[in-house]
């Protein structure tokens, strides 16, 4: 019996792991076509180019940090919203996996 390489393991387990990311939360193509190791391309920009959260999401994501966020969610600034945050980590899920 054959044993399997860490290499084989860990892509086998990637694999897995991209099958558990539906369909709609994964980055369009053309996007991860850009983003590798040696890309000039930077991630920082997929909130804006990906094309799945709202002009005002975009402003969240970019211009405030999770305590910015929560200090404006404490004085109403901004409600909590199931779907902006589905929308927010989206693009991150696939991006890490």
């Amino acid at each position: 019996m054959a044993t399997d390489t860490w290499q084989s393991i860990a892509q086998a387990k990637q694999q897995q792991n991209l099958q558990k990311i539906p369909q709609e939360w994964r980055l369009p193509t053309d996007i991860l076509s850009k983003v590798s190791p040696k890309a000039t391309y930077g991630v920082l920009d997929i909130p804006r180019s990906c094309g799945m959260l709202s002009e005002r999401e975009v402003q969240l994501t970019e211009n405030y940090d999770a305590s910015a966020l929560l200090v404006m969610l404490a004085k109403g600034e901004v409600r909590y919203s199931h779907d902006l945050w589905l929308k927010t980590y989206k693009p991150v899920t696939h991006t890490y996996t």
